[in-house]
């Protein structure tokens, strides 16, 4: 919506401060020197996690400057938790007293876009101090800046509060899974140890050709690929980013019921689903058809409480991998069938609220959106 605001570069109303890699000396994990910034590969909702230290920085960001992405990829953005230096995959924007800085971020979340289409580069496409310098953005009066900002601050925050709503839900479910059945690793309740081979059908993924038109020309079976599944809890999966067609799924993919068990064996090990639904995968994931008398539920959480054991056995000189071989042979605790249908129903009741959270936050992030779109569109 065009609101009559005039426009200014953000140069003109931000300094803007271009990462500069220091030297790799300087690097550390010890916690000697500022927090360091490469990039935006440890970028988080909000603030980045920190991980290394530089005790030579050559550009410094100053604690709640914005951290803007200019290279791989162009547009992430974190507010800097405190005093940084900053690589160069980073530039640091502050306000002057023109514009809030709050502002500033939620016109460059929207806008960036612009910004991604002057990338340049080969290999990865970058920005230049010139094209960050140059960006325009809309300048209403500080009074109406934080009324928006105050506006879209309030659906944040109410999004940030479900979002704990579902984090805190996942760890019930967890520490319910640890009270029930102990460490599935240390076994301290004695139950009696099988292979995944010996509780289901070890079924490895595959990719149907791309060649073939007829695989693809329709969605009906969803595809499960490595990034559909969540890494910090069970993913419960009906909905994929690919699809493949019924024709596919009957001649050339593996043909996995609901309730099969997902595990990505290449790559990132040990991440888990549980298939709502029919579906098939690719060949980073090895899948478990689990025997009536084993609870998916059960087994999914426990191969995911497994999963650093799960990592150890990875070979390969450059990936990760498990093979369907020694991924057969992983050894798993089973409890009595009743106990595992009994923690998979106070699961569900756990995932039914978790589902209702999801759906509100869905509704909020429509509403920013929404709100976005009147403040922010041309």
């Amino acid at each position: 919506m065009n609101h009559g605001w005039e426009y200014k570069r953000l140069g003109d109303v931000c300094k803007i401060v271009m990462g500069q890699s220091p030297n790799s000396d300087s690097y550390n994990d010890d916690g000697d020197g500022l927090p360091f910034f490469q990039g935006s590969s440890d970028f988080g909702e909000y603030y980045p996690s920190i991980v290394k230290f530089c005790n030579a920085p050559s550009r410094v960001a100053n604690e709640n400057d914005i951290l803007f992405s200019v290279r791989a990829p162009i547009g992430s953005m974190n507010i800097a938790p405190a005093k940084v230096c900053i690589g160069r995959g980073l530039c640091s924007i502050s306000a002057n007293i023109m514009v809030n800085q709050k502002f500033v971020y939620y016109w460059l979340k929207k806008s960036n876009s612009k910004l991604q289409g002057k990338g340049t580069g080969s290999t990865f496409r970058a920005i230049g101090k010139d094209v960050i310098h140059s960006h325009l953005i809309p300048i209403p009066s500080i009074e109406e800046q934080q009324a928006i900002v105050a506006e879209l601050d309030a659906i944040n925050d109410a999004m940030e509060v479900k979002r704990k709503q579902l984090k805190a839900l996942n760890a019930l479910a967890q520490a319910i899974f640890y009270d029930t059945f102990g460490d599935p690793i240390a076994n301290p309740k004695g139950w009696p140890m099988k292979r995944l081979s010996e509780v289901g059908s070890i079924i490895t993924g595959s990719t149907p050709s791309t060649h073939n038109e007829l695989y693809y020309d329709s969605a009906d079976i969803p595809f499960v690929k490595p990034g559909d599944i969540l890494q910090d809890s069970v993913s419960y999966l009906d909905r994929t980013e690919a699809w493949i067609s019924r024709f596919a799924y009957n001649t050339a993919a593996r043909k996995l019921p609901q309730n099969t068990i997902l595990v990505t064996c290449i790559g990132i090990i040990g991440k888990v689903a549980i298939s709502r639904t029919e579906c098939s995968c690719n060949q980073q994931i090895n899948a478990i058809i689990p025997l009536n008398s084993v609870n998916p539920e059960y087994m999914a959480r426990c191969i995911h409480a497994k999963r650093s054991v799960l990592s150890e056995i990875a070979n390969g000189p450059i990936v990760s991998i498990i093979n369907k071989s020694s991924f057969s042979k992983f050894p798993v605790p089973i409890p009595p069938f009743p106990l595992q249908q009994q923690f998979a129903a106070k699961v569900k009741e756990i995932e039914c609220e978790k589902e209702n959270v999801e759906a509100t936050i869905a509704r909020l992030q429509t509403l920013l959106d929404s709100r976005m779109d009147y403040w922010f569109n041309d």
